[in-house]
């Protein structure tokens, strides 16, 4: 096991260079603002994200724009709210361990650098330092907290967010260093939320996005932390963790960013773990021009856990009592995309949840284990096989989904998605001036031009 894992972390946040970054890093950073700031204005409007925003607004106007709202807050304020919003539609991008980094960082490297004057050169880095660290984390955990109840988000979110505020924050490599060991401290979220649905699961980047903030402020003021906080055999890895490696972290650290450029944007607003076999029932009816009412039967195969999570209890996952559990139905998810033909944020209303179009298609809907599926690394391939009334039969597989490194979108994809959730709380030619704004944030002075657009 490599040491000083908390040192060399805090080491790679403090020298991160935006002039040495990759080409191809700063375009992922690009991507990420864009469909980050696009969710977080449309999911503003979520009734998880209302309490956070008055929560937040009790606390005083401040310089942090809480996004989709005309409201203002302290950053630390204003990054706890706009995280949860930015989880509440389930449309925010993941990383295929379970995690949702961009949920916490981004609102934290916003909401500081509105308070601190930042470039955008200095915003995209603090969202590459982020980004890296909280990934990096949750790689080495091999998503065995699991095991012990705790969820990847919840508790290694708060480190990537902490990083990207003591970049906003120029902090020191010393006081980088504590604001990790503050942010070991403060690390929480149980995936209880599982057996209810909850907004819990929601609150868990944003809270995160909130603590580390306060850990940077701490680590500024002078408040210190263990170095080995991390690492160490009573630190972060040793509480959550049944099975680590922390070479996931060290190896290649500042060298090459393959965990942030495999963050994957969600191209359908449901679990990521349901979307290559969504990508591959739409393509079979837009290649043969299917309708619901040509088809007989849809035959999903998916890897074990996630039929175990996502297609059981079976009772549930075929009538979703709401938005939530609908979001995490393999049944309900594949038969909506095919009584509609897609799968948008429409296809989550009650009233659609209780369409008899999709109630019907659901019983069309079988969802089995493919066990092959188990041990591919680093994807969530999904294969379906869709049968026709007059006996016809067509089999798709994707192995990545769309939005993924493999399988990516396009900028006018990727700004399609962001008009689309956007207009949930902003108006059509505002949001096309904020994309427009957003496609050159390299060569932002200040972020005043966005805070306008933001607030208009």
């Amino acid at each position: 096991m490599p040491e000083d894992v908390t040192v060399q972390l805090a080491k790679f946040v403090t020298d991160l260079a935006f002039d040495q970054l990759p080409a191809d890093v700063i375009d992922k950073a690009k991507v990420t603002l864009l469909d980050t700031v696009g969710v977080n204005i449309g999911a503003s409007t979520t009734a998880s994200a209302k309490p956070a925003r008055e929560v937040a607004e009790e606390f005083g106007p401040g310089p942090g724009t809480i996004l989709g709202t005309k409201g203002t807050a302290q950053p630390v304020w204003a990054a706890l709210a706009n995280g949860v919003a930015i989880h509440s539609l389930e449309w925010d991008d993941y990383h295929e361990v379970m995690l949702h980094a961009s949920a916490s960082v981004v609102p934290v490297a916003l909401a500081l650098g509105e308070a601190t004057g930042a470039n955008g050169r200095e915003l995209l880095a603090a969202i590459v330092a982020g980004s890296e660290v909280t990934i990096r984390m949750a790689k080495a955990g091999v998503m065995s907290c699991d095991e012990r109840g705790f969820h990847n988000t919840g508790i290694t979110n708060v480190f990537g967010a902490a990083a990207a505020a003591c970049r906003m924050l120029e902090a020191t490599e010393e006081q980088t260093l504590y604001a990790l060991a503050i942010a070991a401290n403060q690390a929480s979220g149980v995936e209880e939320f599982l057996v209810g649905h909850s907004w819990t699961k929601r609150l868990h980047p944003g809270w995160s996005a909130h603590a580390g903030i306060v850990a940077a402020m701490l680590a500024k003021k002078g408040f210190w932390g263990e170095r080995s906080a991390i690492e160490g055999d009573l630190g972060f890895y040793h509480a959550y963790f049944n099975t680590y490696d922390l070479s996931a972290i060290t190896d290649g650290l500042g060298e090459t960013f393959d965990p942030f450029l495999g963050n994957t944007v969600k191209y359908f607003s449901c679990c990521g773990r349901i979307h290559t076999a969504l990508d591959a029932e739409l393509r079979i009816m837009t290649d043969e021009n299917l309708k619901s009412e040509d088809v007989i039967s849809v035959l999903v195969a998916l890897n074990t856990r996630d039929v175990e999570t996502l297609g059981r209890p079976e009772e549930m996952r075929r009538n979703p009592p709401g938005r939530l559990e609908a979001q995490f139905s393999i049944p309900y998810c594949i038969a909506a995309a095919l009584a509609d033909g897609e799968l948008t944020l429409k296809q989550f209303t009650p009233e659609s949840i209780a369409s008899p179009a999709i109630r019907a298609a659901i019983d069309k809907v079988t969802v089995v284990a493919e066990p092959a599926y188990d041990s591919v690394p680093d994807s969530w391939p999904g294969r379906v096989t869709i049968t026709t009334k007059d006996g016809r039969s067509f089999t798709k597989e994707v192995v990545h989904p769309p939005g993924s490194r493999e399988n990516p979108l396009t900028w006018d994809q990727l700004v399609q998605k962001f008009m689309a959730v956007g207009s949930l709380a902003m108006g059509e030619r505002q949001l096309a001036e904020l994309a427009d704004h957003l496609a050159t944030v390299e060569d932002w002075p200040a972020m005043t031009r966005l805070t306008e657009l933001l607030r208009a």
